[in-house]
């Protein structure tokens, strides 16, 4: 009997204990809930009663975005409430889309730290101090996550900038007796959205004939929808002929541009995959080219930054 008193009294107070942190969870997401709403509504009383009004609290919001409202970091709130009522003045009501998931807590009697990701794309973090029994934040970063990764991922295709050479001896084609490449080489130039890449080669006919082309293609970053855009004509000289591809794709974290597009103002039912990638001064290409799923070209090489490699000599 004295064993199941214990095992109840353990249990009534586990519950409770549970029910507490719940309510006092529950009570921090308000605060933090209201925050946002009151922000949306341009209410500055409304979102100035969210906060501890004293020197240390602190607000910081960092974005890449060029304005001058993406970098802020306030000390105190005399500094804050100045900066913010200003800005909620400034700007329109806006629809509260703000969700918030992924809450992770540690809490005292009278301070709570919490963690959090907005809308799946922003990381913010809270700490919070009880004041007079109510929950106030006392310090509010806000890190534009999404928008950094995007412009990492613009600093990743900006860094394949460069004078660039095939090395030869790297090249592959599953079509190796119909042509063979004598040299190629690229002049990738940053631009403030992308690159640009100029290409001129050289490759041998089976009978001997020696053949050139020259290509332009432009990549370019769209920021809204986080994909990369690109253009790519290709010009033989000897017979004036030229084609055309577009194409769009993505490029990941590791900086390897994926690609997939098609022949502009063709009938085939081609599909022109490639990838580009850098390890160091290491430049990486692969192309697919399949028809009705199946592949019926691939082509591969490896490009070094010019004056690396030995000249070729056709």
């Amino acid at each position: 009997m004295r064993n199941l008193l214990i095992i109840l009294c353990l249990l009534v107070t586990s519950t409770i204990l549970v029910t507490g942190q719940t309510a006092t969870e529950t009570a921090i997401k308000k605060v933090i809930d209201d925050d946002s709403a009151y922000f949306y509504a341009r209410d500055f009383d409304g979102w100035a009663s969210c906060y501890v009004h004293s020197p240390i609290t602190y607000f910081s919001y960092i974005s890449p975005s060029a304005n001058k409202e993406s970098l802020q970091m306030l000390q105190g709130w005399d500094q804050i409430s100045t900066t913010m009522k200003a800005f909620l003045a400034k700007y329109p009501k806006q629809e509260n889309l703000s969700k918030k998931t992924n809450y992770q807590f540690r809490v005292t009697e009278n301070m709570a730290f919490v963690t959090f990701k907005e809308n799946d794309n922003a990381m913010q973090s809270r700490v919070l101090e009880k004041v007079n029994g109510q929950w106030k934040i006392l310090r509010n970063e806000v890190t534009s996550t999404a928008n950094f990764r995007k412009f990492q991922k613009l600093y990743n295709l900006q860094r394949m900038a460069g004078n660039w050479e095939v090395d030869i001896e790297t090249h592959k084609t599953s079509t190796p007796n119909e042509w063979q490449l004598v040299h190629e080489e690229s002049t990738i130039t940053d631009l403030p959205t992308g690159i640009q890449v100029l290409s001129k080669a050289m490759f041998r006919l089976p009978d001997g004939e020696l053949r050139t082309s020259e290509s332009t293609a432009l990549f370019t970053m769209n920021m809204t929808t986080n994909t990369i855009g690109a253009f790519n004509s290709v010009h033989y000289p000897q017979s004036n002929w030229s084609r055309a591809y577009q194409a769009e794709g993505n490029i990941d974290d590791n900086g390897k541009l994926s690609m997939a597009g098609k022949e502009v103002g063709a009938n085939s039912a081609e599909d022109v995959n490639f990838s580009y990638w850098l390890e160091g001064d290491q430049f990486y290409y692969e192309l697919e080219v399949k028809a009705a799923d199946k592949v019926v070209y691939t082509e591969s090489f490896q490009m070094k930054r010019k004056g690396l490699l030995a000249k070729t000599t056709p």
